[in-house]
């Protein structure tokens, strides 16, 4: 163990399969203990995850329509955990509307047109795995009427 200014006096070092009460070895500060990992691989993600085309109930909506927005998602190491969605201006990655994530696909119900204006509006999409990666917005345009 190397010493780097914090005060480490000792530690204690378990053996493969030796974990109990009474079992650790005090080390002294001078001490390398030799260290296995045999469990496995360990793999960081830092892959996004995929998103499809997002699609809506309708393509023209009436002002506070009821709307079930979804989209296909994929990630294919830690996998999807869940997704958002938002309309024209990005909230920033957190701040959407939650979807939630069954089968491959994002799903939301939302009321869509109240606070917009008549005329095209983008809704994006974008899902996040279990690592916190977020994909690229994926977007789709629709009317309100």
């Amino acid at each position: 163990m190397k010493r780097m200014g914090l005060g480490i006096s000792g530690a204690l070092c378990l053996a493969a399969g030796s974990i109990g009460i009474g079992n650790a070895q005090a080390l002294s500060p001078n001490t390398s203990p030799t260290i296995m990992y045999t469990a496995g691989p360990i793999n960081i993600d830092e892959t996004t995850p995929t998103v499809g085309t997002p699609s809506l109930t309708h393509k023209y909506i009436l002002w506070r329509s009821n709307e079930t927005i979804s989209a296909t998602a994929a990630d294919t190491l830690s996998g999807v955990v869940g997704g958002e969605c938002y309309v024209d201006t990005d909230p920033g990655q957190g701040n959407g509307q939650a979807m939630q994530y069954a089968d491959g696909n994002l799903t939301a119900t939302t009321v869509l047109g109240q606070g917009l204006g008549f005329g095209k509006h983008t809704l994006y999409v974008r899902s996040q795995d279990k690592a916190g990666n977020w994909s690229t917005p994926a977007s789709y345009g629709f009317y309100v009427l």
